[in-house]
């Protein structure tokens, strides 16, 4: 569980110095991934984990191929260095993570039920995330319905 903390932490430092939607996008894939495998491994139960992946990838699909109709040829280059920075920001993490107390924090006592149950979601701790969840998804469906408009944007068929 601690290491797939500290990979989700590094990949979301690491998308800061990316600059080509194609790495971005394997970044997100990877990062949405690793958060299923978390909550699934914390309710028990990975069904409602399969249902936001595969929801999180249907949304990734429609915007992956919208940014390669708009930079498809532009040049992949790999960064050497990209991950100096976020491994010298993980050891600090790492360091706290260790010795911070997880008996005392709010959200670990949601956890701490051993029945299945998807209430857990849904309770106070866990529900900020929820709707921030909710929210985000929201937002890029209506981002992208409003980019993929047939007639004015970069998906339209060229006669």
């Amino acid at each position: 569980m601690l290491n797939l903390t500290l990979i989700s932490i590094i990949l979301s430092i690491s998308m800061i110095m990316m600059k080509h939607p194609l790495s971005i996008t394997i970044i997100l894939i990877i990062q949405s991934l690793l958060i299923s495998l978390i909550s699934g491994s914390l309710n028990y139960d990975f069904w409602f984990s399969y249902i936001m992946f595969m929801i999180m990838i249907g949304g990734m699909l429609v915007v992956f191929i919208y940014m390669t109709s708009i930079a498809s040829n532009e040049k992949f280059n790999m960064f050497k260095m990209w991950l100096t920075l976020p491994i010298m920001l993980i050891i600090p993490n790492m360091g706290m993570m260790f010795f911070m107390n997880m008996e005392d924090t709010k959200l670990s006592k949601t956890w701490k039920f051993n029945e299945i149950s998807l209430i857990k979601f849904y309770s106070w701790p866990s529900s900020l995330l929820m709707i921030t969840l909710m929210i985000y998804l929201l937002m890029a469906l209506i981002a992208i319905v409003k980019i993929t408009q047939t007639n004015k944007g970069p998906l339209r068929q060229m006669n």
